[in-house]
Parts: C-alpha cells; structure tokens; sequence
C-alpha cells in the first residue's frame, strides 16, 4: 500500500522517508527489540556534528552497503533547510523565560512514562511491568517474573493483548 504525504513546508522542513518498491519493511532484531532498517543505520550517526542532511546521505550510503537492502529499499530525502542545521545544534533560548518554561512543562508531561506495575495471579506468580522509553515516540514494555510457587519449574510472562480493559 502506498501513503501519501501532504506537506506544508515552510521553513526549515526536513522530510525523510525510506521504503522499498513492493512496500515491505526491513526489519533488524536484537533480542527483544526490533527496528526499522533505516532507524538501525540512522542511531549510528545520529550525534555526529555533521549538516542533517549530509548525515542523512551518508546513512542512504550505509543502507547501500548493506547486503538485505542495497538496490531494494531507498532513502528519499526533502528538505528546504536555509541554513546548516545539525542534531547536535546547542538549542537557542527564547528571549521569554515563560514561553520556554511552559514549553519544557508541555514536553515533560507528554514523555512521562507510567508507573511499574506489580500483577499478582491466583497461581502464586508475580509479574513486574516495567517501561522505558526509546526516542520520543517509542515505549518499551519489559516484564519480570519476580516471585514464582516452588511447584512451577518455569514462568515467563509475554504481552499478548494490547485491547483497552474498561
């Protein structure tokens, strides 16, 4: 399936999109965590002081060396950048205290992560869920299986249904 992106650039505007012709992610997997390709090949580079747009290159370049992807999945890159930005740009103060205090609360509060949760089964077993955070945009949710009856030889606790309990 295709998507389309109706983008209203204005300034400073960096759209990055990588996808392949039959529409298929390539996925990399280390242990529980999985990613995009693309994102793999990008967290390399991410802190280098470098124009976003010449690291972004340089990861297009990566991905064509890369056996799984080379001549199947493509980076495309727009951007109208007027000036060399890079991820490690210093961020520049507002010259009003408040506006930069109401904006650090507003990001705060959309990145807190819950509370660890404690699930105690009629078996005897209990479970920890535990969260972190990977990105902005990304929680991870790790469970622990912190006490366990004598008589059960192995426990392992997986999240299988993500439906809304009301």
């Amino acid at each position: 399936s295709f998507r389309a992106y109706v983008l209203c650039l204005t300034k400073c505007v960096l759209v990055c999109d990588c996808r392949c012709v039959d529409a298929e992610a390539y996925e990399v997997n280390k242990g529980s965590l999985s990613n995009g390709i693309f994102i793999s090949f990008l967290r390399q580079r991410l802190l280098e002081d470098e124009k976003v747009t010449v690291m972004l290159d340089r990861v297009a370049e990566d991905m064509g060396q890369c056996e799984i992807t080379r001549g199947r999945q493509a980076l495309e890159l727009r951007s109208n950048l007027s000036e060399r930005r890079a991820l490690t740009d210093r961020i520049q103060g507002s010259d009003c205290p408040e506006a930069t205090s109401a904006r650090n609360l507003q990001w705060a509060i959309a990145h807190v992560l819950p509370e660890r949760k404690y699930l105690q089964f009629d078996c005897g077993v209990r479970v920890q869920l535990g969260f972190a955070a990977e990105f902005s945009n990304i929680m991870i949710i790790y469970t622990r299986v912190l006490e366990k009856p004598a008589n059960v030889l192995t426990c392992s606790a997986q999240l299988t249904d993500f439906s809304e309990v009301s």
